[in-house]
């Protein structure tokens, strides 16, 4: 449990520092990108231990793996719409791995 709470400060204070890096575009940027790897990072972390989870958490790990595998073949398709997407519709995704990390340290305790 201490390791899942210890993802979710990590988690909660990049999300919060990108925000805040958006004041300047290019260090929002980078925090973002950090936050992408650090969050996928967590995903391949909480995929080691997919047996011990819930089916309920089974399928939102699945859902944001299937989403994420998606943004990420739309990179290789068309560059453009992949900045345009990352930029606009990345923080729903972040908050929705933040929902997945709570409901873990949630089911966890």
């Amino acid at each position: 449990m201490k390791t899942i709470s210890r993802l979710i400060q990590i988690n909660f204070w990049l999300a919060a520092f990108s925000v805040m890096g958006y004041l300047t575009l290019v260090i929002g940027i980078l925090l973002q990108c950090s936050l992408g790897v650090f969050q996928l990072a967590c995903y391949l972390y909480l995929l080691t231990n997919f047996k011990k989870c819930s089916q309920y958490l089974k399928a939102h790990l699945l859902i944001y793996g299937f989403i994420t595998t998606a943004l990420l073949v739309s990179f290789g398709i068309d560059q453009d719409t992949f900045f345009t997407t990352l930029w606009l519709g990345s923080y729903v995704l972040v908050a929705y791995f933040i929902f997945i990390l709570y409901q873990t340290k949630k089911i966890e305790s």
